[in-house]
């Protein structure tokens, strides 16, 4: 008897057949009853998960909501549903400059401080509508 998986919302996303696995619609392999090599796939889906999914290239296999590590440019990244959009947050590095922006756009609002001495702190948000 195959296993349903569905997401959060109970929205149906694949059916697992007796004794394989699927990775039809995600990166992460769901395993059906009596997978004979269960045990690498679920720890392979755990160590991705911690990761989430770091490469310097995209998932192909994307699911709303999911989160990426963009390792080419060290940014946390999310699914939105059409594109993966980078969160917010804070980075602290070197400059010797006292700076502060404030950018307006017609959907987003996006900030940066930067303090001054030899560290500065970087934040980005943003807001869309």
């Amino acid at each position: 008897m195959p296993y349903t998986i569905n997401h959060f919302d109970t929205t149906k996303l694949a059916d697992v057949q007796d004794g394989r696995y699927n990775d039809d619609y995600t990166h992460i392999k769901f395993v059906g009853r009596n997978f004979a090599g269960y045990g690498e796939i679920q720890n392979e889906n755990f160590l991705w998960l911690l990761e989430n999914f770091a490469s310097s290239s995209q998932p192909t296999k994307k699911v709303a909501g999911m989160v990426w590590f963009d390792s080419g440019n060290k940014k946390l990244k999310f699914w939105d549903g059409n594109y993966f959009r980078t969160t917010g947050g804070a980075e602290v590095g070197d400059t010797s400059h006292l700076v502060l922006h404030l950018l307006l756009y017609s959907n987003a609002v996006i900030f940066g401080i930067i303090l001054k001495r030899s560290k500065y702190l970087s934040m980005t948000a943003a807001t869309m509508y």
